[in-house]
């Protein structure tokens, strides 16, 4: 039976989000460096390794326990007329559940726990989007 399941793609911003307009040219040219670490919230006794393990098998090759970044980013993007334009640096992971099953002395399986997991993936880069203001 699997532990990890639902899996969703998701966007993890890191840092703040860089606003410019309305209009014009946007243009970004630092980025401190960070990092994202795949995490599970609540205690369910699955381990952060046991879910990259299966979240690779099901998702993608790319998930991992912890990505990392360094300053050394640019990006530039047209700002629509009358728009505001918004860049945030992150990671491109997943969401899923994570589920733990207990054994009962009668050998059927009972639900323990669900929580969900985070999990970081190589793919890192900008998230744009524009706004009214």
């Amino acid at each position: 039976m699997k532990n990890v399941y639902g899996y969703k793609s998701t966007f993890f911003g890191r840092g703040p989000v860089y606003s410019d307009g309305p209009g014009g040219k946007m243009t970004l040219t630092k980025i401190k460096a960070g990092e994202m670490g795949t995490s599970i919230s609540g205690t369910v006794g699955v381990s952060v390794k046991a879910a990259v393990v299966e979240a690779k098998a099901e998702v993608s090759t790319g998930v991992q326990a912890k990505a990392t970044w360094t300053s050394s980013h640019s990006y530039e993007r047209e700002i629509r007329r009358g728009k505001y334009g918004n860049v945030q640096y992150g990671v491109k992971g997943h969401t899923a559940k994570v589920e733990k099953y207990l054994t009962l002395p009668d050998c059927s399986k009972s639900q323990r726990k669900t929580a969900t997991v985070k999990l970081a993936n190589k793919r890192q880069g900008f998230r744009y989007w524009e706004t009214n203001s």
